[in-house]
């Protein structure tokens, strides 16, 4: 984080320590956190697709080793060379007297589709357009940027929690990232945050005391603080799905004592005719086993209707038919809390005596 530093000898020293910390198993630096949204914004046109479209894009400059931070690989063409002098973005544009810029970029699999250039290798080569808006009063007089793309990648799934990632394009520009004190750096620990912590709080007492170190955060807390809203609701439904199954089970108990008892003077008789123990327990399954199905049955496309309706407000999820066996198990165990229950009261009346049935009133 940028803020709560108190001179500039804090911040780069917290900047260029903290990467050569033990507990940090890797580290990168970026212009902007690339989770959460608040990156740039600019309308991209296709210069090579013979097509007149323009899409509005997000931008990020992205320094060495950032998507191997990730384990992203690219779906065609390259990731960035630090070696390559041209892959390095040619400084601030708005300071250059050219009226054309060119750029290297790596673009993600939604801008080329957006743009309609096809597949990802067949993307490799071409080029982007867009007027640099921020670099002239009029927008007459605006230079024109040029986009190469080199490489394309996946959707990276951190832009939000709930959105999928936008159209974007990458560019390497190490003085915004790693020659920059100002950037913000995204570390793994090697043995969770705690650790990280520590080694903190020691530079802090050796290099600058008095000084309290600044915030830090991890990704696993910062989607916990997203998605608490979230986890709230689902532990709610939770209490409140095992409390329906405590109820429905005990509805079920009752409903089956009332109806067994109602019908002893049948069951003796059946007795008496010749039925099984057996027979007489099946055919109290199968009477009630039929209402739970039909319940089961409305209950499951209810669920299901509302389970796609939730998800389809999230952009990373599981797969929509990974819900059908989710239904299909809530719906067996509702049989089979019905099967406990009238097995526990039906083989009893079952297995009495015809003459003790017979009497009873």
């Amino acid at each position: 984080s940028r803020s709560g530093f108190t001179s500039p000898e804090e911040l780069k020293g917290v900047a260029v320590g903290v990467p050569k910390f033990p507990s940090v198993k890797e580290a990168i630096k970026v212009s902007r956190i690339p989770f959460g949204g608040g990156l740039g914004v600019s309308q991209v046109s296709s210069a090579s697709s013979g097509e007149d479209l323009a899409v509005d894009v997000q931008n990020l400059a992205v320094g060495s080793g950032y998507f191997e931070f990730f384990n992203i690989k690219p779906l065609a063409g390259r990731l960035f060379d630090s070696t390559l002098f041209t892959d390095i973005l040619n400084g601030d544009v708005t300071s250059k007297p050219e009226k054309e810029v060119r750029w290297k970029v790596v673009a993600n699999d939604d801008l080329i589709r957006l743009l309609n250039l096809g597949m990802p290798h067949e993307a490799i080569g071409k080029t982007l357009s867009m007027k640099d808006l921020f670099s002239s009063i009029a927008p007459s007089e605006a230079r024109t940027i040029f986009l190469e793309i080199i490489g394309v990648v996946p959707n990276l799934g951190i832009t939000s929690l709930f959105a999928m990632d936008p159209p974007m394009y990458y560019v390497f520009d190490p003085s915004q990232t790693d020659d920059s004190p100002y950037a913000i750096t995204l570390l793994k620990p090697t043995d969770g945050i705690d650790a990280f912590h520590d080694d903190l709080l020691k530079m802090y007492e050796d290099k600058f005391p008095g000084k309290k170190p600044p915030r830090t955060n991890s990704f696993r807390n910062f989607s916990r603080g997203v998605m608490g809203e979230t986890i709230f609701m689902s532990n709610i439904l939770l209490a409140m799905t095992l409390a329906t199954i405590c109820i429905a089970a005990i509805g079920i108990f009752g409903l089956v004592k009332v109806s067994v008892s109602s019908r002893t003077r049948e069951i003796g008789l059946r007795k008496v005719m010749g039925a099984t123990t057996q027979q007489i327990f099946r055919l109290l399954v199968i009477q009630y086993s039929k209402p739970v199905l039909l319940a089961a049955a409305l209950a499951s496309v209810i669920a299901f209707h509302i389970l796609v309706t939730w998800l389809s407000g999230y952009s990373y999820r599981i797969p929509m038919i990974y819900i059908l066996p989710a239904c299909l198990g809530a719906s067996f165990l509702s049989l089979l809390i019905t099967w406990i229950t009238v097995g526990s009261i039906g083989i009893k009346t079952a297995r009495a005596k015809p003459v003790q049935v017979l009497r009873y009133e």
